[in-house]
């Protein structure tokens, strides 16, 4: 066989190749939800908020605390439970509240006319979602 006779022969086998694995002879499937594919993933709540840790757990009348980048003081909790919708209350005012991905570690930034006066805090989580929440913790200001 000659050189051209063989390239021939190669893309005749080559097209016959690719009809056999046309996309459109394959049965369709359905479309993906990616969101409830990504909901389905994550790990569902299975009992109310518990707060293994948190901090900082006191400051002084007016004194800033874990101060953050943005100059503003800021709460953590590491919690079991927790979703992306959890957030934090001062006493009965929802503070800016962040979590990580996993929704271990809740966040969230406390406003320095908070923490101007002495006295305790009552702070809890609360799953804007569900209505779950934690037991309440107390912040002390000196």
């Amino acid at each position: 066989m000659n050189f051209l006779t063989k390239l021939t022969f190669v893309l005749i086998f080559s097209l016959w190749l690719s009809s056999c694995n046309n996309e459109k002879d394959k049965p369709k499937e359905p479309a993906a939800d990616t969101t409830a594919k990504t909901e389905a993933t994550q790990k569902k709540p299975d009992g109310p908020i518990i707060i293994l840790n948190w901090g900082p757990n006191f400051t002084k009348a007016g004194q800033d605390f874990n101060v953050q980048d943005n100059g503003e003081s800021a709460l953590w909790f590491n919690v079991q439970n927790g979703t992306r919708n959890t957030v934090v209350y001062w006493d009965t005012q929802q503070l800016l509240s962040n979590s990580d991905t996993l929704a271990t570690i809740i966040t969230a930034s406390v406003p320095k006319n908070l923490y101007r006066k002495p006295g305790d805090v009552r702070l809890h989580l609360r799953d804007t979602l569900t209505g779950n929440t934690s037991m309440n913790v107390v912040f002390i200001i000196n």
